[in-house]
């Protein structure tokens, strides 16, 4: 993307979701990382030239993030640059100490780039970890980046969507009517959770998959029970969580839910951009059945996909941030709002090619990210050409959680 601007310049001040990030940034780090595998190898000056290229066309990768005259943050843009890239020889297969990595180093939105690579290779396979800051993207346009990523590695021209709209900007030009709703949550019996400890700097990363078989039966079971698959997801973490950690027992863990708002209001926008909005989940108690508690997930999930109800909550978090709350007051008002134990990233079925030269891409994980609750649990739902990948994040992580999850919920097809 270019600009008949002179650099330094104002795009514009960050909105809603996007201050959020930029606060709650300041309280924990809030980057995420999303991991591409892949058969084959790219030469090294085939990814410098690909991150130069791509970031060049991408406004957000030469952005900070400061403050105006009245205490508001804005994306000033600076001199047009390429994405900061690394490329390690080393085995692919280590990519999850490498995701770790990235998340123990913050990124500061004043002096750092606030997107970056790394690539691991080994001549033969390779990894690519891209990271970004929150108010510049989350889990779809990573995907579709990473798409773009390899297609420029393969010497395709790639045009970049480069839409530079907020999320808000986006919805406010949609002309929707403006309605209200009640609240989602039923936590008023609750206290809102705290943040870990800032002293914990390194998260634990974990992995496990699903066979594609195994994913069929059970959306088929799902629906057969009147649910989806993501309210199985959620269901079978919280027992997991639950049985892992006995005093949520009888209080269940709450369940965050990130809500694509790509697919459901801006016809599958790829440009850059926090597009989501969210809702957590909340129960009194378990239910005797699986499947009950799994309803119970996907009902209040799928409320979201009332167009006006998500209008109303984006909204809602632009009308909460308009003003100049500190760091302090926002971490306070995200934890009683969408604090959760658990935070179910589901990026479902992923629409990407495989081919991309004579490289194959094999897997998408993630994403890997945090929003700095006590005790978090993430986990990071993709699925691609019909196998499940569990990405498990946590700086506080529950060893055994995503073995217990997957018992439970692949018990369900042998008790069919």
């Amino acid at each position: 993307m270019t600009s008949s601007f002179h650099a330094p310049y104002t795009l514009r001040r960050l909105d809603g979701l996007e201050k959020a990030f930029w606060l709650l940034n300041q309280n924990r780090s809030t980057h995420f990382c999303t991991i591409a595998e892949l058969e084959g190898a790219f030469a090294t000056d085939a990814w410098l030239r690909t991150a130069d290229h791509i970031g060049r066309q991408i406004i957000f990768a030469s952005a900070q993030i400061r403050t105006d005259g009245d205490g508001h943050p804005i994306f000033e843009i600076g001199e047009t640059r390429g994405i900061p890239i690394s490329v390690v020889h080393d085995d692919p297969r280590t990519w999850t100490d490498r995701v770790e990595d990235e998340l123990s180093q913050p990124i500061d939105a004043l002096v750092d780039p606030l997107i970056r690579l790394k690539v691991i290779a080994d001549g033969t396979n390779s990894t690519l970890i891209l990271t970004m800051h929150h108010s510049v993207g989350d889990g779809p346009s990573a995907v579709h980046l990473i798409r773009d990523i390899l297609w420029a590695a393969c010497g395709q021209l790639i045009d970049v969507a480069a839409d530079v709209r907020s999320l808000e900007q986006a919805v406010d030009d949609l002309s929707m009517p403006i309605k209200s709703f009640p609240p989602v949550r039923t936590d008023a019996l609750f206290p809102p959770p705290g943040f870990r400890s800032a002293d914990i700097k390194r998260p634990q990363v974990r992995i496990s998959s699903v066979s594609s078989e195994e994913v069929a039966a059970l959306r088929a079971i799902a629906r057969e029970r009147g649910t989806t698959l993501h309210g199985a997801l959620s269901a079978a973490a919280a027992r997991a969580f639950a049985a892992l950690k006995p005093q949520h027992a009888v209080v269940p863990p709450r369940v965050f839910s990130p809500i694509d708002a790509r697919r459901r209001l801006l016809k599958n926008a790829e440009n850059l951009g926090a597009y989501i909005n969210a809702v957590t989940v909340d129960t009194l108690r378990f239910s005797e059945d699986f499947w009950e508690d799994a309803r119970q997930f996907s009902s209040k999930v799928g409320l979201f996909n009332d167009l006006d109800v998500l209008a109303f909550g984006i909204r809602g978090v632009r009308a909460a941030l308009a003003g100049n709350p500190t760091v302090a007051e926002t971490a306070s008002v995200w934890a009683h709002v969408y604090g959760a134990e658990i935070l179910m990233t589901n990026l479902g079925a992923l629409e990407v090619g495989s081919a991309y030269g004579d490289a194959r891409l094999t897997g998408i994980w993630g994403p890997a990210v945090s929003t700095g609750i006590s005790h978090e649990q993430t986990l990071g739902v993709a699925s691609l050409k019909g196998t499940l990948r569990i990405l498990h994040t946590s700086f506080e992580p529950i060893d055994g959680l995503l073995e217990a999850m997957l018992d439970i919920l692949l018990g369900q097809i042998a008790t069919r």
